[in-house]
């Protein structure tokens, strides 16, 4: 076998070794493959990779918290015993539970397209599956060249998974970037900044940083960073007009948390940690 089909082989590995079933289930369809002389080997390879993505999508998808989801209704996302069907799945893995006012808003047509690529992908390679006189006797180059095949469409339906999963965080994110700022920047009261001044204010919020912790059915979990630019003025009002009080900016790190309701984003709740404000008072980080 020569390096390039065994560089697609450790590739695809990779997708499964956080489940010793799988591993050991992918493992065993490469080796099947490599040494069995049946005419349907190729057939019988391809079989074995769609049923692992099978197994696989009901580890990243759970029939039970699929088919709780407030958008999985009817033919399209169940089968005739009320299961979740390939679509329902891969619509999982972008929206959990997300309800369809909210998923207009974000994702608009990018939910169907990939919708129907992936059920596109998963019928393409269950046609490998199908046996024919024409497979039947294909020549050991042949046979080869179809199980390389197969590994492409493994590897473009794999980065088809990963990459819905990972639109879902970077289209939250992007949508609520803006409001995670003000809500920082008008809304972050902290005791101890207060301390460090008579009035001590928040001019700008600098290197905000979050992502999605978690989402379940209910809620989207969000923890991050930011540094408050503050401006720490000595002296009331009056006194630094008349050029007797006296201000300088510092700037402090902060950790925050968000929970948003899946199915309101305008419902949020915010948690602050205590600024650290060590180094006003010449403290440096281990001290």
């Amino acid at each position: 076998m020569n390096i390039i089909i065994e560089n697609k082989i450790t590739e695809a590995r990779k997708f499964f070794e956080d489940d010793s079933y799988l591993l050991d289930f992918y493992n065993s369809a490469i080796e099947c493959y490599e040494k069995s002389d049946s005419p349907l080997k190729i057939n019988n390879f391809a079989c074995n990779i769609r049923e692992l993505l099978r197994e696989k999508m009901a580890l990243v998808a759970p029939d039970n918290i699929v088919a709780d989801c407030s958008w999985c209704k009817g033919q399209k996302y169940l089968d005739t015993e009320n299961k979740p069907t390939r679509r329902a799945r891969i619509r999982y893995c972008l929206l959990s539970n997300m309800p369809d006012s909210t998923v207009e808003e974000i994702f608009k047509e990018k939910i169907e397209e990939i919708e129907n690529e992936y059920t596109s992908q998963i019928k393409q390679l269950s046609v490998y599956t199908h046996v024919t006189k024409e497979v039947f006797y294909k020549s050991q180059n042949e046979c080869d060249l179809r199980f390389s095949e197969i590994l492409n469409l493994l590897s473009d339906i794999i980065g088809l998974i990963k990459t819905a999963q990972k639109m879902t965080t970077t289209e939250i994110e992007n949508f609520l970037y803006d409001d995670i700022s003000d809500h920082i920047y008008n809304d972050c009261i902290d005791p101890e900044l207060d301390l460090l001044s008579n009035h001590t204010y928040v001019e700008d919020i600098s290197d905000l940083n979050f992502s999605i912790d978690n989402i379940d059915k209910d809620y989207i979990f969000i923890e991050g960073t930011a540094t408050l630019d503050t401006c720490l003025q000595y002296g009331s009002y009056s006194e630094m007009h008349r050029g007797d009080g006296a201000s300088f900016d510092m700037s402090f790190d902060m950790d925050f948390s968000v929970k948003i309701n899946i199915t309101d984003f305008d419902d949020k709740e915010y948690k602050y940690e205590t600024v650290n404000t060590d180094k006003f008072y010449g403290i440096e980080d281990g001290e």
